[in-house]
């Protein structure tokens, strides 16, 4: 009878049938995104440089969600937008650009946040924990001679 009340106890930490589906649905995401993933870092270019700012911007809303407790702020609208400006400066090689854009994101999410979140700079500090390492990702990648390398090597870290 315990087992069955430890099961069913909110904040419990036996687990039961229910965390099941959780860790087949983690599977088998990971069963589609380690090969596309892994695709994109073999094709490099385009490929891969949309591929991490698709990323970024799932990352970026999911930090917010955390930071703000809602989704679609505005605070997320200005990193995505600033993530996406960004992104697409680092695809064309302006690496300078895209990190100038990243601190306007992250100054624009801030200033977004503080009408209303509590957290103002906890939002505009996931510009530079989420799109700076993607921009830098991007830049590993595509622009040193052995990128594709480095960056799987990454990946098994």
């Amino acid at each position: 009878m315990t087992d069955e009340i430890a099961r069913t106890t909110p904040g419990s930490t036996r687990t039961g049938r229910a965390d099941d589906g959780a860790l087949w649905k983690r599977i088998a995401s990971a069963a589609v995104l380690i090969p596309l993933t892994l695709g994109a870092l073999h094709l490099g270019g385009a490929v891969f440089s949309a591929l991490v700012a698709f990323l970024g911007v799932l990352m970026a809303f999911e930090w917010t969600r955390m930071i703000e407790k809602r989704d679609f702020s505005q605070a997320f609208l200005a990193l995505a937008l600033g993530g996406a400006a960004a992104f697409a400066a680092a695809g064309a090689g302006n690496y300078a650009a895209a990190y100038g854009l990243c601190a306007i994101s992250a100054v624009a999410a801030a200033e977004r946040s503080l009408h209303g979140a509590r957290r103002p700079l906890w939002t505009g500090f996931g510009a530079f924990y989420i799109l700076a390492p993607s921009i830098a990702l991007i830049w590993l990648r595509n622009e040193t001679e052995r990128g594709a390398a480095l960056v799987f090597m990454l990946y098994l870290i």
